[in-house]
């Protein structure tokens, strides 16, 4: 049975997350208000405008005008999203790879239209997914691989560049396609490690918290240091960065120190390793 102080604590978390949802359910729910009103008046004044200057325009009669479609959430977007945890992770990475210039890269899982297609610029990728995958792309040699298959990943060749971005949180929830299997990530990490050779490089990326957790079935959310501990059976660490709850990437972390995990509190942050196989 639990503890009264850990149910306590417990009740205290569940308090904090759900007062956090309604806070941005209110700012959401506020902008969206802004954006109706404010765009609004926008729109009608530059539609007024921009039909003024058609009456003057010798091309009027090329471009009659169809039905309004109003697009108004751009009016406060930025160019474009240059935060968060794909967005670092994959350019952090695909520097790494480029700079080691692996004689052959290989991936298991990772998101093709974001961290593969920034590989496939510049070499070739053997890509590995449980899922399947239609590519026309000369750099992307694709192969259907269940990770959580030990008999199917033991008659495969090692490796000396690997890497598995924001994908072994999923592995057994079932989400994909895979089998649930409640260990699955213990699974997965056990049959990469086997698939890279002694010397071999792996880049590795997952959800991190000070709260170690499974959301069902959505994704698992890891405790660094737990991570860490288990790597360091098979791996040096080399590298270690964070992608804060801030979307800003910290590449000053160290999660075998307790001075660093003691500040540690994000809730949904991206822990990101590069492992050299012992």
């Amino acid at each position: 049975m639990l503890s009264y102080a850990t149910y306590i604590s417990g009740l205290r978390r569940m308090m904090r997350t759900r007062l956090r949802l309604l806070k941005l359910l209110i700012i959401d729910k506020l902008f969206r208000i802004k954006m109706r009103i404010t765009g609004n008046f926008k729109f009608y004044s530059q539609l007024k405008e921009f039909k003024s200057q058609s009456s003057s325009s010798s091309f009027n009669v090329n471009f009659p005008f169809d039905r309004n479609r109003k697009m108004l959430t751009d009016y406060y977007d930025q160019a474009g999203i240059a935060s968060g945890h794909y967005f670092h992770q994959d350019i952090y990475v695909a520097r790494e790879i480029y700079r080691n210039n692996p004689t052959r890269h290989h991936d298991i899982g990772s998101r093709v239209d974001g961290f593969i297609s920034s590989l496939a610029v510049f070499r070739e990728v053997e890509v590995f997914d449980i899922r399947q995958l239609e590519s026309s792309d000369p750099n992307i040699r694709f192969h259907t691989l269940d990770i959580l298959d030990t008999a199917a990943v033991g008659k495969m060749e090692q490796v000396l560049s690997l890497s598995c971005l924001h994908t072994a949180e999923h592995f057994g929830l079932g989400r994909y396609g895979d089998p649930i299997n409640f260990d699955g990530w213990l699974v997965g990490l056990e049959n990469m490690s086997a698939l890279v050779a002694s010397g071999g490089i792996f880049y590795f990326s997952t959800p991190i918290s000070s709260q170690q957790r499974i959301v069902f079935n959505a994704h698992r959310i890891f405790n660094p240091q737990f991570l860490t501990t288990y790597f360091l059976k098979d791996f040096e660490v080399l590298k270690t960065a964070a992608i804060r709850d801030s979307g800003k990437i910290d590449l000053v972390v160290d999660f075998q120190s307790e001075a660093f995990m003691s500040d540690f509190n994000d809730d949904y942050a991206c822990g990101i390793w590069t492992l050299r196989k012992r």
